[in-house]
């Protein structure tokens, strides 16, 4: 079991060396090591490395499009674009 900000992990699966996520009775989300995290664009980065499963998981998968389907990709962007879309648009204008 693993600690995580919202609690400790009942589930865990590893996308890659450095991209983790995890599940608790409640919620969940990806952790980030150090050396992932900072290739996170600066505009979607979360200092700690922890990305919530409901929403910050698209930071995430914008950063890493290899490790998720294309149908997850284009659920990354639309909620990008929903959830944070002022972060999204300044990280579309940097990647292009």
């Amino acid at each position: 079991m693993t600690a995580t900000p919202w609690g400790k992990s009942d589930y865990a699966k590893r996308y890659a060396v450095g991209v983790m996520f995890y599940e608790t009775p409640s919620h969940g989300g990806f952790h980030l090591s150090p050396k992932k995290n900072v290739l996170v664009h600066s505009a979607l980065r979360n200092d700690d490395g922890w990305y919530e499963e409901d929403c910050e998981w698209a930071k995430v998968a914008l950063t890493f499009p290899a490790l998720f389907t294309s149908e997850e990709y284009e659920g990354a962007t639309k909620t990008a674009q929903t959830y944070f879309p002022e972060t999204y648009k300044q990280f579309q204008t940097l990647t292009e």
